[in-house]
Protein backbone atom coordinates (compact mmCIF):
# COMPACT_ATOMS: atom_id res chain seq x y z
CA UNK A 1 0.00 0.00 0.00
CA UNK A 2 3.20 2.33 1.43
CA UNK A 3 4.75 1.63 -2.41
CA UNK A 4 1.83 2.41 -4.54
CA UNK A 5 0.86 5.75 -2.38
CA UNK A 6 4.90 6.57 -3.17
CA UNK A 7 4.20 5.88 -6.56
CA UNK A 8 0.95 8.12 -7.53
CA UNK A 9 2.82 10.86 -5.31
CA UNK A 10 5.75 10.48 -8.07
CA UNK A 11 3.37 9.86 -11.01
CA UNK A 12 1.66 13.90 -9.87
CA UNK A 13 4.51 14.66 -9.23
CA UNK A 14 6.47 14.76 -12.60
CA UNK A 15 2.90 15.28 -14.18
CA UNK A 16 2.99 18.77 -12.59
CA UNK A 17 6.45 19.27 -13.54
CA UNK A 18 6.30 18.39 -17.50
CA UNK A 19 2.78 20.54 -17.65
CA UNK A 20 5.06 23.65 -16.70
CA UNK A 21 8.24 23.12 -18.98
CA UNK A 22 8.44 25.19 -21.21
CA UNK A 23 9.17 23.79 -24.78
CA UNK A 24 8.59 25.01 -28.27
CA UNK A 25 7.29 22.22 -30.78
CA UNK A 26 7.71 22.57 -34.23
CA UNK A 27 4.27 21.38 -36.12
CA UNK A 28 5.68 21.40 -39.25
CA UNK A 29 8.53 21.63 -41.08
CA UNK A 30 8.21 22.12 -45.01
CA UNK A 31 11.16 22.89 -47.42
CA UNK A 32 10.00 23.80 -50.70
CA UNK A 33 13.34 24.75 -53.35
CA UNK A 34 13.29 25.69 -56.86
CA UNK A 35 15.70 25.21 -59.27
CA UNK A 36 15.11 26.99 -62.99
CA UNK A 37 17.01 29.63 -64.85
CA UNK A 38 20.23 28.70 -63.27
CA UNK A 39 19.17 29.95 -59.96
CA UNK A 40 18.30 27.94 -56.84
CA UNK A 41 15.66 29.29 -54.28
CA UNK A 42 14.73 27.99 -51.71
CA UNK A 43 11.70 28.36 -49.46
CA UNK A 44 10.85 26.89 -45.85
CA UNK A 45 7.81 27.00 -44.11
CA UNK A 46 7.97 26.46 -40.51
CA UNK A 47 4.68 26.49 -37.90
CA UNK A 48 5.99 26.59 -34.42
CA UNK A 49 3.68 26.42 -30.92
CA UNK A 50 4.26 26.43 -27.16
CA UNK A 51 2.77 25.83 -24.15
CA UNK A 52 4.04 29.51 -22.88
CA UNK A 53 4.33 32.68 -24.70
CA UNK A 54 7.49 33.56 -26.38
CA UNK A 55 8.79 36.55 -28.50
CA UNK A 56 11.41 34.99 -30.51
CA UNK A 57 12.69 31.63 -32.23
CA UNK A 58 15.82 30.34 -33.27
CA UNK A 59 16.49 27.78 -35.56
CA UNK A 60 19.61 26.72 -37.07
CA UNK A 61 20.51 26.60 -41.15
CA UNK A 62 23.34 25.15 -42.71
CA UNK A 63 23.02 26.69 -46.31
CA UNK A 64 25.12 29.65 -48.18
CA UNK A 65 22.91 32.27 -49.90
CA UNK A 66 23.21 35.77 -50.92
CA UNK A 67 19.52 37.30 -49.60
CA UNK A 68 17.11 36.30 -47.06
CA UNK A 69 13.66 37.58 -46.09
CA UNK A 70 11.36 35.80 -43.38
CA UNK A 71 7.90 36.93 -43.33
CA UNK A 72 4.46 35.85 -40.80
CA UNK A 73 1.75 34.47 -41.92
CA UNK A 74 0.28 37.89 -43.50
CA UNK A 75 3.35 38.36 -45.41
CA UNK A 76 4.64 41.22 -42.74
CA UNK A 77 8.68 40.96 -42.96
CA UNK A 78 10.06 40.42 -39.29
CA UNK A 79 13.29 41.23 -38.09
CA UNK A 80 15.98 38.17 -37.63
CA UNK A 81 19.68 38.05 -36.46
CA UNK A 82 22.15 35.95 -37.74
CA UNK A 83 24.87 33.80 -35.62
CA UNK A 84 27.57 31.79 -37.64
CA UNK A 85 28.97 29.05 -36.05
CA UNK A 86 31.80 27.50 -38.71
CA UNK A 87 28.82 26.41 -41.81
CA UNK A 88 25.73 27.10 -39.08
CA UNK A 89 23.40 29.63 -39.42
CA UNK A 90 21.75 30.26 -35.90
CA UNK A 91 18.90 32.30 -37.61
CA UNK A 92 16.35 34.35 -34.39
CA UNK A 93 13.02 36.21 -35.32
CA UNK A 94 12.37 38.47 -33.02
CA UNK A 95 7.86 38.65 -33.28
CA UNK A 96 6.52 42.34 -32.49
CA UNK A 97 4.64 40.74 -29.59
CA UNK A 98 3.84 37.56 -27.39
CA UNK A 99 2.25 34.83 -29.09
CA UNK A 100 1.79 30.91 -28.52
CA UNK A 101 1.53 29.80 -31.98
CA UNK A 102 3.23 31.07 -35.37
CA UNK A 103 3.43 30.12 -38.83
CA UNK A 104 6.95 31.58 -40.32
CA UNK A 105 8.00 31.59 -44.01
CA UNK A 106 11.71 31.67 -44.94
CA UNK A 107 12.70 32.61 -48.21
CA UNK A 108 16.52 31.77 -49.23
CA UNK A 109 17.83 33.38 -52.47
CA UNK A 110 20.23 32.37 -55.34
CA UNK A 111 21.76 29.32 -52.50
CA UNK A 112 25.22 28.51 -54.36
CA UNK A 113 25.73 25.25 -56.18
CA UNK A 114 28.72 23.95 -58.06
CA UNK A 115 28.72 24.00 -61.99
CA UNK A 116 31.06 23.83 -64.97
CA UNK A 117 30.38 24.79 -68.53
CA UNK A 118 31.67 23.09 -71.54
CA UNK A 119 31.74 23.98 -75.36
CA UNK A 120 31.83 21.82 -78.20
CA UNK A 121 30.96 21.97 -82.00
CA UNK A 122 29.19 24.98 -81.72
CA UNK A 123 27.27 23.60 -78.17
CA UNK A 124 27.36 24.68 -74.58
CA UNK A 125 26.54 22.04 -72.31
CA UNK A 126 26.32 23.42 -68.53
CA UNK A 127 26.99 20.47 -65.73
CA UNK A 128 24.86 20.87 -62.39
CA UNK A 129 25.53 19.41 -59.03
CA UNK A 130 23.05 20.90 -56.45
CA UNK A 131 23.35 19.91 -53.07
CA UNK A 132 20.48 20.74 -50.92
CA UNK A 133 20.43 20.45 -46.89
CA UNK A 134 17.75 20.64 -44.39
CA UNK A 135 18.92 20.31 -40.66
CA UNK A 136 15.36 18.53 -38.87
CA UNK A 137 15.87 18.97 -35.21
CA UNK A 138 14.40 16.47 -32.70
CA UNK A 139 11.38 18.55 -31.83
CA UNK A 140 9.88 18.64 -35.91
CA UNK A 141 6.78 16.70 -35.80
CA UNK A 142 6.20 16.45 -39.86
CA UNK A 143 9.05 17.26 -42.26
CA UNK A 144 8.65 17.42 -45.87
CA UNK A 145 10.84 18.03 -48.51
CA UNK A 146 9.59 18.94 -52.37
CA UNK A 147 12.55 19.53 -54.81
CA UNK A 148 11.22 21.42 -58.29
CA UNK A 149 13.01 21.19 -60.96
CA UNK A 150 12.60 23.15 -64.43
CA UNK A 151 11.94 20.69 -67.10
CA UNK A 152 14.42 22.76 -69.34
CA UNK A 153 17.01 20.65 -67.32
CA UNK A 154 18.07 16.72 -67.68
CA UNK A 155 17.79 15.26 -64.51
CA UNK A 156 20.66 12.88 -64.65
CA UNK A 157 20.75 11.42 -60.71
CA UNK A 158 19.36 11.78 -57.13
CA UNK A 159 20.88 10.90 -53.98
CA UNK A 160 19.40 9.43 -51.79
CA UNK A 161 17.31 8.15 -54.97
CA UNK A 162 13.47 9.13 -54.96
CA UNK A 163 10.35 8.47 -57.88
CA UNK A 164 10.30 11.88 -59.64
CA UNK A 165 6.57 13.18 -60.32
CA UNK A 166 5.60 15.04 -63.67
CA UNK A 167 3.99 18.48 -62.93
CA UNK A 168 2.91 21.32 -65.95
CA UNK A 169 6.85 22.91 -65.93
CA UNK A 170 8.69 20.89 -63.23
CA UNK A 171 10.21 17.82 -61.96
CA UNK A 172 8.86 17.31 -58.74
CA UNK A 173 11.02 15.09 -56.01
CA UNK A 174 9.58 14.70 -52.79
CA UNK A 175 11.09 13.31 -49.42
CA UNK A 176 9.31 12.72 -45.75
CA UNK A 177 10.02 12.08 -42.19
CA UNK A 178 13.63 12.63 -42.18
CA UNK A 179 15.62 13.38 -38.89
CA UNK A 180 19.31 15.25 -38.38
CA UNK A 181 21.22 16.73 -41.32
CA UNK A 182 19.34 15.32 -44.47
CA UNK A 183 21.36 16.00 -47.70
CA UNK A 184 20.38 15.92 -51.27
CA UNK A 185 22.32 15.61 -54.07
CA UNK A 186 20.97 16.93 -57.53
CA UNK A 187 23.18 16.03 -61.26
CA UNK A 188 22.02 18.01 -64.02
CA UNK A 189 22.81 18.80 -67.20
CA UNK A 190 21.66 22.15 -69.94
CA UNK A 191 22.81 21.76 -73.52
CA UNK A 192 22.16 24.74 -76.10
CA UNK A 193 23.21 24.63 -79.69
CA UNK A 194 24.90 28.88 -80.44
CA UNK A 195 26.81 30.41 -82.97
CA UNK A 196 30.02 30.82 -81.56
CA UNK A 197 30.98 34.61 -82.47
CA UNK A 198 34.84 35.16 -83.52
CA UNK A 199 36.51 36.70 -80.51
CA UNK A 200 36.90 40.65 -80.65
CA UNK A 201 39.97 42.36 -79.91
CA UNK A 202 39.37 44.73 -76.62
CA UNK A 203 39.87 48.16 -77.06
CA UNK A 204 42.19 50.29 -74.51
CA UNK A 205 39.28 52.69 -74.19
CA UNK A 206 37.23 49.22 -72.96
CA UNK A 207 40.07 47.75 -70.85
CA UNK A 208 39.97 51.09 -68.69
CA UNK A 209 36.05 50.48 -68.55
CA UNK A 210 36.51 47.45 -67.23
CA UNK A 211 39.92 48.40 -64.75
CA UNK A 212 37.49 51.06 -63.36
CA UNK A 213 34.52 48.99 -62.41
CA UNK A 214 36.52 46.42 -61.14
CA UNK A 215 38.30 49.15 -58.50
CA UNK A 216 34.27 50.37 -58.06
CA UNK A 217 33.58 46.93 -56.98
CA UNK A 218 36.56 46.20 -54.96
CA UNK A 219 36.00 49.68 -52.82
CA UNK A 220 32.33 48.82 -52.34
CA UNK A 221 33.14 45.15 -51.00
CA UNK A 222 35.77 46.93 -48.80
CA UNK A 223 33.20 49.12 -47.15
CA UNK A 224 30.55 46.57 -46.57
CA UNK A 225 32.93 44.27 -45.05
CA UNK A 226 34.65 47.50 -42.71
CA UNK A 227 31.18 48.55 -41.91
CA UNK A 228 29.76 45.22 -40.76
CA UNK A 229 33.62 44.48 -38.87
CA UNK A 230 32.68 48.04 -37.03
CA UNK A 231 29.07 47.36 -36.52
CA UNK A 232 30.00 43.45 -35.10
CA UNK A 233 32.94 45.60 -32.98
CA UNK A 234 30.50 48.30 -31.74
CA UNK A 235 27.61 46.00 -30.61
CA UNK A 236 29.51 43.89 -28.66
CA UNK A 237 28.41 42.88 -25.20
CA UNK A 238 24.84 44.64 -26.10
CA UNK A 239 21.90 42.35 -25.17
CA UNK A 240 19.40 40.99 -28.59
CA UNK A 241 17.00 43.59 -27.81
CA UNK A 242 19.66 46.50 -27.33
CA UNK A 243 20.82 45.51 -31.10
CA UNK A 244 17.41 45.31 -32.09
CA UNK A 245 16.45 48.67 -31.36
CA UNK A 246 20.03 49.88 -32.68
CA UNK A 247 19.28 48.16 -35.97
CA UNK A 248 15.89 50.11 -36.10
CA UNK A 249 17.85 53.54 -35.59
CA UNK A 250 20.15 52.57 -38.49
CA UNK A 251 18.23 51.74 -40.62
CA UNK A 252 16.02 55.21 -40.12
CA UNK A 253 18.76 57.70 -39.13
CA UNK A 254 16.53 60.39 -36.91
CA UNK A 255 13.59 58.38 -35.95
CA UNK A 256 11.58 59.76 -33.17
CA UNK A 257 11.83 57.33 -30.20
CA UNK A 258 7.63 56.86 -30.09
CA UNK A 259 8.32 55.22 -33.23
CA UNK A 260 10.36 53.07 -32.10
CA UNK A 261 8.05 51.63 -29.19
CA UNK A 262 5.53 51.32 -32.11
CA UNK A 263 8.01 49.12 -34.35
CA UNK A 264 9.60 47.27 -31.07
CA UNK A 265 5.83 47.10 -29.44
CA UNK A 266 8.42 47.84 -26.26
CA UNK A 267 7.26 49.76 -23.40
CA UNK A 268 8.26 53.53 -22.95
CA UNK A 269 10.38 52.34 -19.87
CA UNK A 270 12.24 49.43 -21.67
CA UNK A 271 12.96 51.73 -24.86
CA UNK A 272 13.87 54.64 -22.23
CA UNK A 273 16.95 52.37 -20.70
CA UNK A 274 17.43 50.91 -24.16
CA UNK A 275 18.32 54.46 -25.74
CA UNK A 276 20.25 55.52 -22.32
CA UNK A 277 22.59 52.55 -22.34
CA UNK A 278 23.64 53.31 -26.15
CA UNK A 279 23.50 56.63 -25.67
CA UNK A 280 25.70 56.01 -22.36
CA UNK A 281 28.24 53.51 -24.94
CA UNK A 282 28.28 56.86 -27.21
CA UNK A 283 26.20 54.59 -30.06
CA UNK A 284 23.49 57.43 -30.53
CA UNK A 285 23.03 60.53 -30.19
CA UNK A 286 19.51 62.28 -28.90
CA UNK A 287 18.38 65.61 -30.00
CA UNK A 288 14.87 67.58 -28.40
CA UNK A 289 13.26 69.44 -31.12
CA UNK A 290 9.71 70.77 -29.92
CA UNK A 291 8.17 67.81 -27.64
CA UNK A 292 10.10 65.23 -29.66
CA UNK A 293 13.04 63.04 -28.74
CA UNK A 294 15.07 62.34 -32.38
CA UNK A 295 17.48 59.59 -32.53
CA UNK A 296 20.41 59.74 -34.35
CA UNK A 297 23.23 57.44 -35.09
CA UNK A 298 26.76 58.38 -33.44
CA UNK A 299 29.39 56.08 -35.07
Amino acid sequence: MRKKLCFIILFLFITLVLENVWSIEILDYTSHIYFYDDKLLKEIYITIASNKLFDRFTYVFQDSYDSLKILDEDNNELFYIVKREGNLRYITIFFPKNISYARVKYVFENISYITFTKTENNTISKHYTVIISDIVQANVINYTMRIFVSKKYNLLDIIPYSDIKLGDNYYVIEFKNRRGLFKVALFLTYVEKVTIQPEKRITNYNHIVILTLLILTVIFVLRYYLRKIRFERVTKGLRDDEIYVLKIIMRKNGIEQKKIEEITNFSKAKVSKILSELEKRGLIKKRRIGNRNKIYINF
